[in-house]
Formats: structure tokens, sequence, C-alpha cells
């Protein structure tokens, strides 16, 4: 039997560029990714920016909502 194993990472939370380059650093070894939504962290930026990075690394995503 073979089984797949899910490697999940909450990311987009960054708030300064050495943060965000960890994030960066990350995405090849996950498979797949759930995004801050805003309000507790991540902005339109770095939603955007970290969809497309998972994108272009293959990973799956989902969303990561927080509610006030």
């Amino acid at each position: 039997m073979t089984f797949k194993v899910d490697l999940n990472c909450d990311l987009g939370e960054y708030q300064s560029s050495f943060e965000e380059r960890k994030e960066v650093a990350i995405m090849p070894l996950i498979s797949s990714a759930n995004i801050a939504c805003g309000l507790h962290a991540g902005d339109d930026n770095s939603i955007r920016t970290t969809i497309r990075r998972a994108w272009e690394f293959g990973v799956g995503i989902g969303a990561h909502p927080s509610f006030p």
C-alpha cells in the first residue's frame, strides 16, 4: 500500500523581507500551503505574492482565514 503525505505550511504571514525570504525557501519542501487572508496577518500584496509563488513551485493552496 502506498501513502501520500501532504506537508502543509501556513504562509503569507510575513511582515519583513527576512520573513518573506524564509517563506520562499520553504516552498520547494512543502506540498500545500494555507495562505493568510489578511485579518490576523498578511495583506493584499502578500496574498497575491504567496499565491503566485505557490503556483510557481507547484504547491497546492488553501485559505487561512481568521476572525476579529
